[in-house]
């Protein structure tokens, strides 16, 4: 009995072993996943102090203006358009967000946007859910921001978001989850999305 215990914790040693061996890319994921969660927490902070400022109610420059012009500008004479045409071109949460509500939810996916990306830091481990969750959220301001969010970083931070959402586990918060590592597709989407990146910087000094 003794051997064969032995046996067993020898080969689920043998099979942790195996699935952290060179190439898998397993703490670079660590790294990363809490990296990512730094930027958002840091996203969703900003979002948290400014928008209602920037994009609330009493705004500089009010989502409720701007979701009316769109509204405005999908009418077809005579026809009102569907609702699916207004979303397309702005895709966010706040479309079914009431005036009267807007200041609160702003600060309610700022919030949710913080917690989750402070679990993301904390654990150094993510799941596609959280990682949805976050990239919807960010999305949804992002799609509303007008000039506040149109750098190039927002757009970054989305697909990298984005990307991040196939780096993990559907439900694991585990650091190592078995049987679940980085695909070699997330890998090369980043790798091309830095390439990008780096092609752009290039780019801009030269025309400069």
């Amino acid at each position: 009995m003794k051997e064969e215990s032995s046996e067993r914790e020898s080969s689920t040693n043998a099979d942790s072993k195996s699935d952290i061996s060179k190439g898998s890319f397993w703490l670079t994921r660590i790294v990363f996943t809490r990296s990512l969660g730094f930027i958002y927490f840091v996203a969703f902070l900003v979002a948290l102090q400014q928008n209602k400022e920037l994009l609330g109610r009493d705004g500089l420059l009010p989502v409720p203006l701007y979701l009316s012009r769109l509204r405005q500008h999908f009418q077809v004479p005579g026809i009102a358009t569907t609702t699916s045409d207004a979303f397309n071109a702005a895709p966010t949460l706040l479309w079914w967000i009431t005036e009267e509500n807007l200041d609160v939810v702003l600060d309610v996916i700022a919030t949710a946007g913080l917690g989750l990306s402070a679990v993301l830091v904390l654990l150094g481990a993510g799941n596609a859910l959280v990682f949805a969750t976050l990239w919807v959220l960010y999305h949804s301001l992002v799609n509303v921001g007008q000039r506040w969010y149109s750098f190039g970083w927002e757009s970054q931070l989305l697909e990298t978001g984005f990307l991040a959402i196939f780096m993990c586990p559907l439900l694991s918060l585990r650091q190592f989850p078995t049987h679940s590592p980085t695909p070699w597709a997330v890998i090369w989407g980043y790798r091309w999305l830095i390439f990008r990146i780096m092609l752009g910087a290039v780019s801009l000094a030269l025309n400069n």
